[in-house]
């Protein structure tokens, strides 16, 4: 499921003392557009009888957000206007979603 949005450069699933893995881990992608897309698509996606959840420590979202006011200022586009916490997303950022949904579905 990771790997269909990006680039898995490490993943690691935490096993706790009696060696029995547990329900998380940790993902890191290759670049910032593929943690976005995991947070998108990914976050409270069903899986069996649960929600997944996906979510980043605050250093990550900063450079996360900051990736973005980058690219857009680069490209001539306003600053998107986030609240506290925010993950940016619009809707270029979101317009191959569904090709990534479907090949995540089919898993």
């Amino acid at each position: 499921m990771l790997q269909e949005c990006g680039n898995v450069v490490s993943w690691k699933r935490i096993q706790g003392s009696s060696g029995k893995f547990q329900a998380f881990g940790f993902c890191e992608f290759d670049h910032p557009e593929s943690t976005l897309r995991a947070l998108r698509l990914l976050h409270d996606m069903r899986l069996g009888d649960k929600k997944l959840v996906v979510k980043v420590d605050e250093k990550t979202g900063e450079l996360l957000r900051s990736f973005v006011a980058k690219q857009r200022q680069q490209q001539g586009k306003p600053a998107l206007q986030l609240s506290a916490g925010e993950m940016p997303k619009d809707e270029e950022m979101t317009k191959n979603d569904e090709h990534y949904l479907r090949a995540i579905n089919l898993l």
